[in-house]
């Protein structure tokens, strides 16, 4: 009876086993080919879109002029044979005309025979050109509804293979790092383990000889023992087996789905779900479609350039805050120089002898030393003298000015005296125009700042605000048309 048992119990379990390997093999299977599926799956609906649908976003996915026709044609008879249904059954309940049974006109009269004719053909009409309506009212609505499908499929399967992508990326890298680290490894404990499998069976043998003739009995108990725990590994190896192909499917399920609503979502934004088609819009959606389209560009546009200027302007004002640092870091050092100089002159000096130099050409001589740069300061000079503005700077001593040359009409804007200011910064060969403190002294006016005047200025301009140092505002030019831009900027003070 206990032979028997057994006998059944094992073969319970090779039922089991069976079941599970064919399980197994449905899941290998679907884990083998689901790289082909999704990469042809990704084809398919992407193809799909760009040749089916993506021509026909421009319109937002409306009726073409030929379907409008259609439809325009399609309601207007829907409309002329609802009206002449109207129209007769109002004939026949003011005549006084019965129908049949079957709710017909009734033919007993000339009259009738004319109405229900009428009717007859208007319903006829009516059941004619409704689905062609329908199915064009709802046209640009399935088309967009098809086109989000196909893209949102595309989506989901892309991300699927962009992140299978990465993460075999990652383990390539990761498995040439441990490869040889893994194989020494592998070998030492393959031979430590054959050596105690070694072991293990002399010993074995060993006992099996020994007790050979006296355990029968116990050798058939100790070969079922080994069936059931070859069975169990089976089991333990095939669910395994199983729940990593069966997770490996739902994370790709997963992923799916995740791209899959993304895509939805991004479609959607790009472009608006369209309305049912009517006689109201049917002519004027695309015209007021494109509108909008032309009305975001322009936003987005305008949205670029705002942070272009933030940017060009954060890189002009640390550029400038830059150039003032070495100006005042230059000016610092002349200044210790010159006072290095004064302290080493003797408090008396004697008069030497003045020798008489007789120079053929001093004006020409000294106009062919000038240099470019010094000319067109000398020329701005005399053209700002002869347009009556009081003119400061120390261009006048071009070789002794350091490194940065300047002009400037004195001014003033809400009673607060200004620098309308020419500098030339000969070290970086960089020339620019502002308003400047009127003295080194003063400080920068906060309520100037604030004022509507001030702003105006800048704004005309295109000025900059840098309110740092002993500038309140400048900007960059060349010196083909700084003097330009620099005469707008006096006449712009001055008219203030």
């Amino acid at each position: 009876m206990g032979k028997q048992s057994e006998n059944k119990l094992a073969g319970g379990c090779i039922i089991i086993v069976i079941v599970l390997a064919i399980i197994w093999l449905a899941f290998a299977f679907a884990t083998v080919i689901l790289p082909i599926v999704v990469l042809t799956l990704f084809l398919v609906n992407w193809i799909r879109y760009m040749v089916q649908d993506r021509k026909r976003r421009a319109t937002n996915f409306w009726l073409s002029a030929q379907e409008q026709e259609q439809f325009e044609k399609a309601a207007n008879m829907i409309a002329y044979a609802e009206d002449e249904r109207e129209k007769v059954q109002n004939l026949v309940t003011v005549r006084g005309i019965s129908r049949n049974q079957d709710g017909q006109i009734s033919q007993r009269s000339y009259e009738g025979k004319d109405l229900r004719g009428r009717e007859n053909t208007a319903n006829s009409l009516i059941d004619k050109y409704t689905p062609i309506y329908s199915e064009l009212q709802s046209r640009p609505y399935n088309r967009w509804r098809k086109a989000r499908s196909h893209y949102a499929k595309a989506f989901g399967f892309g991300v699927i293979i962009l992140v299978v992508a990465a993460l075999f990326g990652i383990s390539e890298l990761r498995d040439v790092s441990e490869n040889k680290s893994s194989v020494s490894t592998l070998v030492s404990e393959t031979g430590d383990s054959t050596k105690i499998v070694s072991s293990e069976v002399t010993e074995q043998n060993e006992k099996v000889e020994l007790s050979e003739q006296t355990a029968k009995s116990t050798d058939d108990s100790t070969e079922n023992s080994n069936l059931e725990s070859f069975i169990k590994a089976l089991l333990s190896l095939f669910g395994m087996s199983i729940g990593i192909m069966a997770g490996l499917l739902a994370a790709v399920a997963i992923l799916w789905l995740i791209g899959w609503l993304i895509g939805r979502i991004r479609f959607g934004l790009k472009n608006p779900e369209p309305p049912l088609v009517s006689m109201n819009n049917v002519d004027t959606y695309v015209e007021k479609y494109m509108e909008k389209l032309v009305q975001k560009e322009a936003e987005r546009k305008q949205r670029e350039e705002n942070l272009r200027q933030k940017r060009e302007q954060k890189r002009i004002a640390k550029e400038q805050a830059k150039t003032e640092k070495i100006r005042v870091a230059e000016k610092n050092t002349e200044e210790t120089e010159t006072q290095k100089v004064e302290d080493k002159k003797p408090d008396v000096q004697t008069p030497e002898p003045e020798t008489l130099v007789i120079e053929p050409n001093p004006v020409t001589n000294e106009v062919s030393q000038r240099s470019k740069e010094e000319n067109m300061f000398m020329s701005w000079a005399d053209t700002l003298r002869e347009s009556g503005y009081d003119i400061i700077g120390n261009w006048e001593n071009w070789a002794n000015a350091g490194q940065w040359k300047n002009l400037a009409v004195v001014s003033s804007i809400n009673d607060v005296p200004v620098r309308i200011i020419i500098e030339y910064y000969a070290k970086s060969r960089k020339i620019y125009f502002g308003i400047a403190k009127f003295s080194d002294k003063d400080k920068l006016s906060q309520e100037l700042l604030d004022s509507d005047a001030f702003q105006k200025i800048i704004s005309d301009c295109g000025l900059t605000v840098k309110s740092t140092g002993w500038w309140y505002c400048m900007k960059y030019s060349s010196f083909d048309n700084i003097f330009q831009e620099y005469q707008q900027l006096i006449e712009k003070i001055i008219k203030k």
